[in-house]
């Protein structure tokens, strides 16, 4: 989270939030078709770990990124778009 924060806040909000979409898609992907070598249990549960926690890295970097980007939008999108980005990240789907 602390890097998504920095990138956030130096580079841009954009940049951030495209870069953890990014992570997250991947190791998501990688996730769901995780295959050991050989077809080996113990090689399915490391690359599944590995893979779940490269994902959590890119749902931790969604949290700044996203609250930040929530915080100083439009008033012409104050309404559902925010609230459903603060139900969802209140909630811990």
């Amino acid at each position: 989270m602390l890097i998504f924060g920095w990138v956030s806040d130096h580079l841009s909000r954009k940049i951030g939030m495209i870069v953890a979409t990014i992570i997250l898609i991947i190791f998501s992907a990688l996730a769901a078709g995780s295959y050991g070598a050989g077809g080996s249990i113990g090689g399915l549960l490391a690359a599944l770990t590995a893979y779940r926690f490269l994902l959590g890295i890119g749902i931790g970097g969604e949290y700044p990124a996203g609250s930040v980007a929530c915080s100083v939008c439009d008033h012409c999108m104050i309404g559902m778009a925010c609230a459903y980005v603060d139900c969802y990240s209140g909630s811990h789907w």
